[in-house]
């Protein structure tokens, strides 16, 4: 008894393999560009329509690996909480970003005062003030400019994948009796 797929043609199917190694391909590649630069839109709204309000860093992570070049590597991350005016509080998480803690954050015992940028109408888009972009032109030359150059490079493998499997899949398609109707022009 024979599967569906060893029925098929062996250029057929080396295409459509080519073709699911492409979609993963750009799928990791698109996931791994959104770890990198996390999102680009939830930055830009906080540029254009922050709010403020006060909170604290109740916990922060760190480590120090070494590189391959003799060089230390540091990521870090932190948990803050803050509360918004209409008395809700909101705990975060910055996720983990490459460097070392800011010297405040280091060896906490106690909530360190900061204040937090959120989103007013989407509290949950936030980050301490200070992180990430500020102005707009550093928003467009880091995550437009350098991330869109980024995202192609990363796509570019996945894409060809895809492009290349796409392209055999026709031509085997084509090849041997055609059951379309013939054109009336």
């Amino acid at each position: 008894m024979t599967g569906e797929t060893s029925d098929l043609p062996k250029g057929r199917k080396a295409a459509l393999k080519r073709i699911a190694w492409g979609l993963v391909a750009l799928a990791f590649s698109i996931g791994f560009f959104e770890y990198l630069v996390e999102n680009p839109y939830h930055e830009f709204l906080l540029i254009q329509n922050a709010q403020t309000a006060p909170g604290h860093v109740t916990d922060t992570w760190e480590e120090a690996d070494s590189g391959d070049d003799g060089s230390t590597h540091w990521t870090c991350s932190y948990t803050y909480v803050f509360q918004l005016p209409d008395g809700r509080e909101i705990t975060a998480y910055s996720g983990h970003r490459s460097g070392q803690l800011r010297p405040e954050f280091s060896y906490i015992e106690e909530p360190v005062p900061v204040e937090v940028e959120y989103f007013p109408t989407d509290p949950s888009i936030n980050r301490i003030k200070g992180d990430g972009c500020q102005t707009v032109l550093e928003w467009f030359l880091r995550k437009v400019c350098v991330g869109g150059f980024l995202l192609v490079m990363l796509c570019l493998p996945g894409g060809y994948l895809l492009r290349d499997g796409i392209k055999a899949l026709r031509s085997t398609s084509r090849v041997g009796p055609s059951s379309d109707p013939p054109s009336s022009f």
